[in-house]
């Protein structure tokens, strides 16, 4: 209790998309994994996505060419080229296990939604390294924006 009041006093809080992973990953209790695996996934993309626009503006892109290029922006591309061009090369290579989850949850987001998987066909194990992935990176994310 005292650890939480010390957090509130500071204001060290867990960001709000870390508290909604560690709900989705509750989904895998109830094998759920359907739901674990395309939330998670649309929660990686969404937070992707912000990542690249901000970072692509800061390095230079116009706001117009960044609106043409929005639509062409795939989570393959943000996740596996922009994110690990736009980090320390260190940073990168520590975080390529994390990378390399992240891509086995979207592969698996797009199983279900275009092959329609069954729930028995989805790893939990690889869902639930993803969706700790996301988290992990959630923090390199957030710092770099506040950085930048």
């Amino acid at each position: 209790m005292e650890k939480i009041q010390d957090a509130v006093r500071k204001n060290d809080m867990v960001p709000s998309e870390v508290l909604e992973l560690l709900k989705i990953k509750s989904c895998l209790i109830n094998q759920s994994n359907k739901i674990a695996v395309i939330e998670s996934a649309v929660l990686a993309e969404t937070l992707l996505r912000e990542y690249s626009i901000k970072i692509l503006e800061k390095l230079g892109f116009s706001k117009n060419n960044l609106k043409n290029l929005k639509d062409e922006l795939s989570f393959n591309t943000m996740l596996n080229v922009i994110f690990p061009i736009t980090i320390p090369k260190n940073s990168a290579k520590k975080l390529q296990k994390h990378i390399n989850a992240i891509n086995r949850l979207r592969k698996m987001r797009n199983d279900v939604v275009h092959r329609n998987i069954s729930e028995t066909e989805i790893e939990e194990k690889d869902v639930r390294e993803g969706i700790e992935s996301v988290i992990k990176i959630i923090a390199l994310i957030k710092a770099k924006l506040k950085v930048n």
